[in-house]
């Protein structure tokens, strides 16, 4: 017997709606306070920054931007909607993730 697949067993995903999420907000950290460190010290490390949305909302945890930030632990992610909020992840290799949830860019 072959095997018969309805719409009622499986049903099509809604369409894909997108949030844009262009604007003139930006994250980052510069020297000298708000850099990426590893035991207090400036270093080159990887940041994923996340879109931040109710559950269920279109776009909700859409990766955004994946960097590695400079020597110094500098970095900078530009042209970010400033309504919309954020989840930056901060990546070292044998050490813990560190998270910074619902984060609001700044507009210059």
């Amino acid at each position: 017997m072959d095997a018969v697949f309805t719409d009622y067993l499986f049903p099509s995903p809604p369409p894909r709606r997108y949030v844009d999420i262009s604007g003139d907000g930006y994250l980052g950290g510069d020297f000298p306070d708000y850099v990426t460190k590893v035991e207090g010290i400036p270093t080159q490390t990887e940041i994923l920054i996340f879109l931040r949305r109710e559950i269920g909302q279109p776009d909700n945890g859409r990766l955004i931007k994946h960097l590695t930030t400079f020597e110094s632990g500098s970095w900078r992610v530009d042209n970010l909607n400033p309504d919309l909020r954020y989840d930056v992840v901060c990546r070292y290799p044998g050490y813990k993730d560190e998270i910074m949830s619902n984060i609001k860019p700044f507009v210059e």
